[in-house]
């Protein structure tokens, strides 16, 4: 299984990256949340992970460029997999806002809180909505 080599070169490439971001105000660059996003999507590839998953989003989240589509997707297929880890919803949700991805944050942000068990969480989801005017979704409660 290669999934462990692919993690542990694009963990490489981010840790590198963070210690010496190229992007402006500390941020990283686009070319170098690529090197980094290359290894990740070859891993989700062979195996879909939580782990590749939660890097992806982390890699835009430190990222001064605008994600692509294709990557909104992944955060997407993600939460899809993963419904209950909020820390996933909620992540790929504020990247998703931050980033003018309005109706898929919505949507991550339904998910979170369909899955979210306690209050701190249920707040944080609700306060994302709110500040950032997100539309809402109807929601199963």
């Amino acid at each position: 299984d290669a999934l462990p080599i692919y993690l542990v070169l694009a963990e490489l490439r981010y840790l590198e990256a963070i210690a010496r971001p190229l992007g402006s105000k500390g941020r990283l660059s686009a070319e170098q949340a690529a090197l980094i996003l290359v290894p990740l999507r070859t891993a989700l590839r062979s195996a879909p992970a939580l782990e590749v998953y939660s890097r992806i989003v982390e890699v835009w989240d430190h990222c001064e460029a605008r994600p692509s589509d294709r990557d909104i997707q992944a955060f997407a297929e993600g939460v899809s997999l993963y419904p209950r880890d909020v820390g996933l919803s909620y992540s790929s949700a504020l990247v998703c806002a931050k980033n003018g991805y309005a109706s898929q944050a919505a949507k991550l942000i339904a998910n979170g809180l369909a899955f979210a068990t306690n209050q701190g969480d249920r707040g944080k989801f609700e306060q994302l909505e709110s500040a950032l005017a997100v539309p809402k979704l109807p929601r199963d409660e």
